[in-house]
């Protein structure tokens, strides 16, 4: 299908809060004007959420929810508060690529689903807590007393992260990712004990620790105990006039002790996941060698993302944020770094030799122009005082010197309000192809490096998500990662001369992170198609697909080497991601 290109220039116009509201049952949509399709979705997602959750947990709010719908960032995320009234904030930014969020058959959906879950179930109140909301709060102040929201997050997260999955073809409970988190804790350091749980800031993958055991803890409570009782312990805990309460609801609803109920739950969650172990080892382990060792401090979750090669091949750059230190991209040998014990923090007591190259705010992808020597990366930026986007920007160094500093004199910003990400020099370093997102959708867009002009690739459909854009060598097609409707996430290739695309996979499987070999045969991906993520690789003449790793972890972000004989890839373990070759 041939389709049109839309020019424009590198620079974004300042975009005015123009804020519109739209009506249903049961909720108020408040967005942005220009979003009036994100809401008109948000509003369908609401009332349907609602009439399936108000019923399954036994309660409808009294008030209408206030919904506010944002698109002042390029981040994923949401909120919700039932004090003083009940209302929802939620990021219309689908998530990005690797994100524990990226499992979703449609993100509005996901989205609302999990934080109206936060409402039905913190607004469910009884006995002395509802008598005291109407004497002190209500009609004034709102509600002043939620017993619900006392309860432990991971019980809080972990029904809505639940329900989100049970009421969509996708949610966390279904993502590979987020199955390599419990698998890794399993097998390296063990099931962890609930106090570690409740205060997860001191081990991988901190804040999402509590949805992660959170969200396997409730599923075992609906199915070995009932759906229902998730529904009865909601109401139960609404009612008690004293807080904290959680080992005595869940005897009184349960049958069972809190610690009997968590020994139950560690031994189903343990024997399932050491069984899927024994499942990978037996068809055999392929995986590179673990060149990075990072440990996630209080505040972060060790995000290693995005290698690439210098032009030699022998020094591997990749983004990097473990908590400790300023993020930005760094660089290490790909034959490996010294290992030295005690030395360097967040490396679990070792430091490896790894090179600071440029400090960036926010994860970015890095590319370089031809001759190694300037680098073209995006990153976070505060456009007109209110906005936080994402721009490109262009680094002039020698070919990333050690310990080297971002600063106005050799950093220059290539775009201003754009929202762009996932960029990637051309072979012939003319261009960038790098993802434009706006308004719930994102599409490809190229910048001429010369004359800064901007051409943006018209959408296949109003909703869709890219990501991760990557050229062919020759220079003439792009490779990109693809959602659209339905929660189909495939891998598609863009001819540049022809304007056409053409989709290389199609399946249920979630297909990202595209590469091209060298020699253009082969296109690597990663995919959770046996369900852990690993390394694949189409053959561009046949269209067969190879398994290339088969890992315990996960494998992710491959590209491989210029002289086409390794590659360099983000593996997991149980104290975060690395880089591995």
């Amino acid at each position: 299908m041939l389709l049109t290109l839309i020019a424009t220039v590198a620079e974004a116009g300042t975009r005015d809060q123009r804020w519109r509201t739209l009506q249903t049952e049961h909720f108020v949509i408040h967005y942005y004007q220009g979003n009036e399709v994100a809401a008109e979705r948000a509003a369908a997602t609401m009332e349907r959420a609602h009439s399936r959750l108000a019923p399954d947990l036994g309660h409808s709010p009294y008030l209408r929810t206030q919904v506010i719908l944002t698109d002042d960032t390029d981040s994923a995320n949401g909120s919700a508060s039932v004090v003083p009234y009940a209302h929802i904030n939620g990021n219309v930014t689908a998530p990005e690529s690797m994100s524990v969020l990226e499992s979703y058959d449609d993100w509005l959906d996901v989205l609302l689903t999990h934080e109206y879950t936060h409402i039905v179930h913190i607004d469910t109140i009884h006995g002395v807590p509802r008598l005291v909301n109407a004497l002190l709060g209500f009609g004034v102040l709102g509600k002043v007393w939620p017993p619900n929201g006392a309860q432990p997050r991971w019980f809080i997260e972990g029904l809505a992260t639940y329900e989100e999955s049970r009421l969509s073809s996708q949610g966390r409970h279904r993502s590979a990712q987020f199955d390599t988190m419990m698998r890794m804790h399993v097998l390296e350091h063990g099931f962890q004990p609930i106090d570690r749980v409740s205060s997860p800031g001191t081990i991988f993958p901190n804040v999402t620790t509590v949805y992660l055991y959170g969200l396997h803890l409730v599923d075992y409570i609906g199915t070995h105990y009932g759906h229902d009782k998730l529904r009865e312990l909601s109401h139960t805990y609404g009612g008690q006039a004293v807080p904290y309460g959680i080992h005595r609801a869940v005897s009184r609803v349960l049958g069972v002790s809190f610690e009997q109920l968590w020994k139950e739950f560690e031994l189903d969650i343990t024997r399932r996941f050491e069984a899927q172990a024994r499942a990978i080892r037996g068809r055999g382990i392929r995986e590179g060698r673990r060149l990075t060792f990072t440990v996630a401090s209080e505040a972060s979750n060790a995000f290693t993302r995005r290698p690439f090669w210098s032009a030699d091949d022998r020094m591997i750059y990749f983004y990097d944020d473990d908590g400790h230190s300023n993020p930005g991209i760094r660089r290490i040998s790909s034959r490996g770094g010294r290992l030295r014990e005690g030395v360097g923090v967040g490396r679990q007591g070792q430091s490896t030799d790894i090179e600071r190259v440029v400090e960036v705010q926010g994860a970015t992808t890095g590319s370089f122009l031809p001759g190694g020597k300037d680098m073209v990366f995006e990153q976070w930026s505060l456009h007109d005082l209110r906005y936080a986007w994402n721009d490109l920007y262009l680094w002039h160094g020698e070919h990333g010197a050690p310990n080297a500093r971002q600063g106005p004199a050799d950093t220059e910003q290539l775009t201003f309000g754009l929202r762009a990400r996932d960029a990637q020099v051309a072979p012939d370093g003319r261009t960038v192809v790098f993802v434009r997102n706006d308004a719930a959708q994102s599409r490809l867009a190229f910048l001429d490096l010369h004359t800064r002009e901007v051409t943006e690739v018209a959408p296949i459909e109003r909703m869709q998500q890219v990501y991760t854009p990557r050229w062919s060598p020759d220079g003439r097609k792009v490779a990109y990662s693809m959602h659209r409707a339905g929660g189909y996430r495939d891998l598609y290739v863009y001819d540049r001369e022809a304007g056409t695309h053409t989709r290389l996979t199609a399946d249920r499987w979630l297909d990202i992170t595209p590469a091209y070999s060298p020699d253009g045969r082969w296109l690597l991906f990663s995919s959770d198609r046996d369900h852990v993520i690993n390394v694949y690789a189409i053959d561009l003449a046949t269209g067969r697909t190879h398994q290339v790793t088969n890992v315990l972890g996960a494998a992710f972000d491959a590209v491989v080497s210029h002289d086409g004989t390794r590659i360099a890839y983000i593996g997991a373990s149980s104290t975060g991601y690395d880089l591995g070759s």
